[in-house]
């Protein structure tokens, strides 16, 4: 649960504060992923100062991909909200 709140956290805070937008967060993230992954299979034994990095960019890095195959295209949420309140004012024809 705290590795979720934690990647959904960071990833948000990247991809809205940092100004990168998804697209930009996202192989940004996945490289960094990448390096310390081969940093901590390379490592003998258990370092934590490899092994939590590697934890907390697996989350960021899945909540990315995650937002990267939910997000709809820009202007599609308030398309998406308009039609579903005019949905709710449509009645079928009896």
């Amino acid at each position: 649960m705290l590795c979720t709140r934690v990647g959904e956290t960071a990833a948000d805070l990247l991809n809205e504060k940092a100004g990168l937008g998804l697209t930009g967060v996202s192989p940004l993230m996945g490289a960094l992923l990448t390096v310390v992954l081969v940093v901590q299979f390379r490592t003998k034994g258990y370092r934590p100062g490899v092994y939590w990095p590697a934890v907390a960019l697996i989350s960021v890095v899945g909540t990315l991909v995650s937002d990267n195959l939910t997000a709809p295209a820009p202007g599609s949420y308030s398309q998406a909200w308009a039609a579903l309140h005019g949905a709710r004012h449509v009645r079928p024809a009896a």
